[in-house]
């Protein structure tokens, strides 16, 4: 493959990164091939010891989202971040994806839980307030329908667990984000020194 045609494979497999960026990269590849030619060496000798310029692409793409995922932390980016890694290979398939489906669902089922916790305080104290108009259709054990104040404290504390557990969701989703992100660039680089 000679230059123009690297180039051009390049260019193209370089779509959905700032044009900025994609022009200091290919920047940096025409020196190569510049420098090459200066040592005496083929432009296909240069294109060969460079590598696959698909591959090469995909590298830096998954190292632009990596860094835009830290610049804006935000969960899309976060996913394209995730994304651009897993087309690094068939390993990152088992390496990025089941840790990070891992982590979602974990991080979904203590969110679940948290609600939960709310929404049942709520319920509680509901079914305990209209208790005296619809006597006996109640669902709450009998020692906390008789008794207003048990009630008023299980639902106080149902819904202030949920709300605790809310906010402790938030703090490990913050942790989950950014060990997410040390975790990609590490994969990223492993995958380069191949």
């Amino acid at each position: 493959m000679n230059e123009k045609r690297f180039l051009q494979f390049l260019e193209k497999e370089l779509s959905g990164i700032p044009q900025e960026e994609k022009k200091d990269i290919l920047f940096d590849y025409r020196e190569h091939f510049s420098m090459g030619k200066a040592d005496g060496k083929s432009e296909e000798e240069i294109a060969k010891a460079l590598g696959n310029p698909t591959a090469l692409a995909r590298k830096y793409k998954a190292e632009y989202y990596v860094e835009n995922a830290e610049r804006n932390r935000t969960a899309g980016n976060l996913f394209r971040a995730v994304l651009a890694t897993l087309g690094l290979g068939f390993f990152n398939l088992v390496f990025v994806l089941g840790p990070f489906i891992g982590l979602l669902a974990i991080l979904f089922a203590l969110f679940a839980v948290s609600a939960a916790a709310v929404i049942s305080g709520i319920a509680v104290f509901t079914e305990a307030a209209s208790l005296p108009f619809f006597f006996g259709n109640a669902h709450l054990p009998a020692f906390i329908a008789e008794n207003t104040a048990a009630s008023a404290f299980l639902s106080v504390g149902l819904v202030s667990l949920g709300c605790l557990m809310l906010i402790a969701v938030g703090y490990v989703s913050v942790w989950v984000f950014r060990i997410t992100l040390k975790y990609l660039k590490l994969n990223i680089n492993i995958i380069a020194r191949r």
